[in-house]
């Protein structure tokens, strides 16, 4: 008897079981979800601690839309990431739906500061992805205060690049050494990077790292995430494609004396003053010392002519 009741239980658990459709995406994808049935309508758990699904509403700027069975989200977002569910008019879950990214890439800080000289300080020019998907990476510079969407320059020429095409430095990028003196020229740039690439339990890492910053490496330097499987596409525009991800950071290269210029030029003026001073000083007690001088020199004249007076009397 109670063979029979489990029996029961488990076919009734496997007749009202909801159907679930895993589908592994990538941000900014287009994802269209179909359900069969009539008068259904959608709901959504975008929120893993949600205990219950909400309604799921067309949006004014055609980022969701639905048609009849069909609910289609244009653009993929982080926030839409999730469980989504078609129900009938009696309010039972058809089917659902569960969206996951097959990657996503972590923000990196905004600006990262290094006095010049030194190196790049460790982990924090790092671009990091998380999710099971494969994905190289791609290091570009763009100009301090250029718009995210300007011309990107490849850093190519390092070990794990991920550059389609080899470069190799020129003649003129060698360091120079100076004969018979201890001061060597920087490096060029190529020759002070390295770019290290690891795998992690829950994703990948790229770190670019920057020996003996130098004034003009100060720039912005943006990281592109791309599905291994794309690795070779020249024609891959990352702002359109679900399969690029970008992110950048801001290096900040600092003279490390520049606090120390203001103060030199206080002392400098207060110098200047000071000397200004003292021979204005010393111009007016010369002046002062010649003047007496002269009045000396009067009043002796004035006596030696009396003294002549009294005597032809």
């Amino acid at each position: 008897m109670k063979m029979n009741i489990l029996l029961l239980f488990c076919f009734l658990g496997f007749a009202f079981a909801v159907d679930r459709e895993m589908i592994y995406t990538q941000l900014k994808a287009k994802i269209e979800l179909d359900c069969e049935g009539d008068n259904i309508y959608w709901r959504t758990k975008t929120n893993s601690t949600a205990a219950e699904y909400a309604d799921l509403l067309a949006t004014d700027g055609n980022d969701i839309s639905i048609e009849e069975n069909s609910l289609t989200l244009e653009k993929l977002t982080d926030d839409q990431i999730g469980l989504y569910a078609c129900f009938d008019s009696d309010d039972n879950m058809i089917k659902e739906f569960q969206i996951e990214v097959q990657y996503k890439i972590k923000k990196m800080v905004a600006s990262v500061s290094v006095n010049k000289g030194s190196a790049t300080p460790p982990g924090e020019i790092t671009c990091t992805t998380v999710g099971i998907h494969e994905v190289i990476f791609k290091w570009y510079t763009r100009p301090e205060g250029s718009d995210e969407d300007s011309e990107l320059t490849q850093i190519c020429g390092v070990d794990g690049d991920n550059c389609n095409s080899r470069i190799e430095p020129t003649d003129p990028q060698l360091s120079e050494i100076k004969e018979n003196e201890m001061v060597t020229t920087p490096a060029p740039f190529l020759e002070r990077i390295s770019i290290m690439t690891q795998k992690n339990t829950d994703g990948f890492t790229s770190e670019l790292k920057i020996e003996n910053a130098q004034m003009e490496d100060r720039a912005v330097y943006v990281c592109r995430a791309i599905a291994k499987e794309f690795e070779n596409d020249e024609d891959l525009v990352c702002s359109e494609s679900h399969n690029c991800e970008e992110v950048f950071t801001l290096l900040r290269v600092k003279d490390p004396l520049a606090a120390v210029w203001p103060f030199i030029g206080i002392v400098a003026e207060v110098v200047i003053l000071c000397l200004v001073i003292f021979f204005c000083e010393k111009r007016k007690k010369d002046e002062e010392a010649k003047e007496d001088m002269d009045d000396d020199r009067y009043a002796g004249n004035n006596i030696s002519s009396n003294n002549s007076l009294r005597q032809r009397k």
